[in-house]
């Protein structure tokens, strides 16, 4: 089986960048191509050299791999550990109000929970859901005299959710989600 060649494996929305100037190919970089063609004046270079470039192309996808591999696994995780929280909160509630008052705050708690765990889609939307749930559970709670909101499986959901925004939003929504957190 015939590995790829080099041009054919780069492309120039990974590892290119226009290109500029005599000398292209030799100090700077090498040429690649996304497809067919010969090299030489394909419109585009990469910001490394030769040797270099194959083994971040190379090492870039393993990266992404592995990143996604961690990520995933780390949600697994964190969901065993929220479903954990959840569980136990209501274990807890049962024990001290009865069987009735813990399924608000269990289903309060499950909801900012589930939304942590599909935070990565929009960071921004899911922390101001998780947000507006937890609002909600608190004025619920202290209209109709049930256990204190939010919950500790809430609280730790909420945690999740604005760390994360605050963590990779731009600095004014950061810390707007931080502010209303």
């Amino acid at each position: 089986m015939a590995l790829p060649s080099l041009n054919a494996v780069a492309s120039p929305d990974r590892l290119t960048a226009p290109v500029e100037g005599p000398g292209v190919g030799r100090e700077t970089g090498f040429v690649a191509t996304s497809g067919a063609g010969s090299g030489a004046g394909s419109g585009v270079r990469s910001s490394v050299g030769t040797g270099a470039a194959l083994g971040v192309k190379l090492g870039a996808g393993l990266g992404v791999r592995l990143g996604v591999r961690l990520g995933t696994g780390l949600d697994v995780g964190l969901g065993v550990g929220l479903a954990v929280a959840v569980g136990f909160q209501a274990y807890q509630v049962i024990d001290v109000w009865g069987a009735g008052y813990a399924v608000f705050g269990a289903v309060a708690g499950a909801v900012v929970c589930v939304i942590a765990l599909a935070r990565r889609r929009h960071r921004l939307w899911a922390a101001v859901a998780g947000l507006v749930v937890a609002a909600v559970a608190v004025l619920v709670s202290r209209l109709f005299g049930l256990p204190a909101e939010p919950s500790p499986a809430a609280s730790l959901g909420l945690a999740v959710l604005v760390g994360s925004a605050v963590r990779t939003l731009p600095w004014r929504a950061a810390c707007a989600v931080a502010g209303a957190g």
